[in-house]
């Protein structure tokens, strides 16, 4: 009987480098606090070991992406990179928004939304919430640059972050993304580590 996957109940996009999985053991921490059984945990860890390279090899630089049904059965696929249309400020917000939904059902929030004002960085997120593979990544990189930033549970509307200096997107798909017109120091930083990472496994 061939097997069929079921109703969604959770999908994950990760981005790919050279065929490997940059933030493999963030990612799969963050699969595993997202209440899914153990042993699916450790499916998807010996399915990145064994099958990624040969998956991957048409999309070294794509996305994988694991979808876990209703029903606890998963599958895992690569396909291409698909740079995010739409980097405006209110675009931005929309995903953080959908993620934080996300989050209410799984745990985890696959993008958050971080903004700067006046030198001080907010991450827009609750300190309860267990952290995605990319923001956890991020989080430590504030620390590794003597960075200090403070959690708002609730997402800001979009008078407050138009006002701020920067606004960007910290994505498991897409790493760290600016808002138009809202780049600036403490972005820049983080999207440069972001991609010396990726950079590390050519």
């Amino acid at each position: 009987m061939a097997f069929e996957l079921g109703i969604p109940s959770l999908i994950c996009r990760w981005r790919l480098a050279n065929g490997g999985l940059p933030l493999e053991n963030r990612h799969l921490r963050a699969f595993s606090q997202r209440g899914v059984d153990p042993a699916l945990v450790s499916w998807a860890k010996q399915h990145i070991e064994w099958t990624l390279a040969d998956g991957a090899a048409a999309n070294p630089d794509g996305v994988l992406m694991l979808v876990v049904d209703e029903e606890g059965q998963a599958a895992m696929s690569v396909g291409p990179y698909k740079a995010l249309g739409d980097t405006s400020t209110n675009a931005l917000l929309q995903r953080a928004m959908q993620a934080q939904t996300e989050a209410a059902h799984t745990g985890v929030a696959p993008e958050t939304l971080w903004a700067v004002a006046a030198g001080q960085i907010t991450a827009y997120l609750d300190p309860t919430e267990k952290l995605s593979g990319a923001t956890s990544l991020v989080s430590d990189l504030t620390a590794a640059h003597h960075m200090q930033f403070t959690y708002e549970a609730q997402i800001s509307d979009a008078q407050t972050l138009a006002a701020a200096d920067e606004v960007f997107l910290v994505s498991d798909e897409h790493g760290v993304i600016a808002a138009a017109g809202k780049l600036g120091t403490y972005a820049k930083q983080m999207a440069a580590d972001y991609q010396k990472l990726l950079a590390s496994f050519s």
